[in-house]
């Protein structure tokens, strides 16, 4: 879509008149659990995020997807590709249990957190 001033001469395959309607960017969903699923090649999720208008998805919400989680997600998108834009929460508590492993209920050491600040940057 490519919206011109009213005085712009232009030529289109489609043309759609929006006169008295209203027009909006494409929206982001911020808290969805799909971000798992849009590898999936069964599945054609983004199409019904497109079709309701929404260009970007967050995925990872509850905090369950680790920097690692993350690099194999980017990793398969970059690979197999997707309709919308993908971002992803960074999980506090993936973090703490990617360094720390079964130990996570104590205070991180100075070196545990170095090791975690890297891992979100």
């Amino acid at each position: 879509m490519y919206l011109l001033p009213a005085n712009t001469s232009a030529e289109s395959d489609r043309i759609i008149n929006v006169s008295g309607l209203v027009i909006a960017p494409g929206f982001v969903d911020v808290h969805n659990h799909t971000d798992r699923s849009l590898v999936n090649p069964n599945s054609n999720l983004n199409e019904g995020f497109i079709r309701q208008g929404v260009t970007t998805i967050v995925g990872g919400p509850d905090g369950y997807l680790s920097p690692v989680e993350i690099q194999k997600l980017k990793d398969s998108l970059a690979e197999h590709g997707a309709g919308t834009n993908v971002a992803c929460y960074v999980g506090h508590n993936s973090i703490r249990s990617e360094v720390m492993k079964n130990d996570f209920k104590r205070d991180a050491t100075k070196n545990e957190l170095n090791q975690m600040r890297t891992m979100v940057k």
